[in-house]
């Protein structure tokens, strides 16, 4: 799991290969963006990239991230109230 900030943006990624291309089930990187707890939110200017499964340039908010031995989920909570993107998924080695 990849967990990066500053893109002014939330983004949620499915599992990726090292060089970016979505891997197969069982393998590969999770990557979430969660940048929208400054003081803006700015615009995707791009189309979606490969495996991105959830995007939200709109709204501020926050990640929150559960850890389970063997598992994880995760949610975008935006300031208003609003629980978006929830996923949960396996955990391997």
């Amino acid at each position: 799991m990849v967990l990066t900030g500053h893109e002014h943006s939330y983004a949620r990624f499915t599992a990726m290969t090292w060089d970016g291309h979505a891997a197969a089930f069982g393998r590969g990187i999770r990557q979430i963006v969660v940048g929208t707890g400054g003081r803006s939110v700015l615009p995707f200017t791009n189309p979606p990239r490969e495996g991105a499964r959830y995007r939200d340039d709109q709204h501020f908010g926050v990640v929150k991230l559960t850890l389970r031995d063997g598992s994880w989920s995760s949610a975008f909570h935006r300031t208003d109230g609003t629980v978006d993107d929830g996923v949960a998924a396996g955990c391997w080695t």
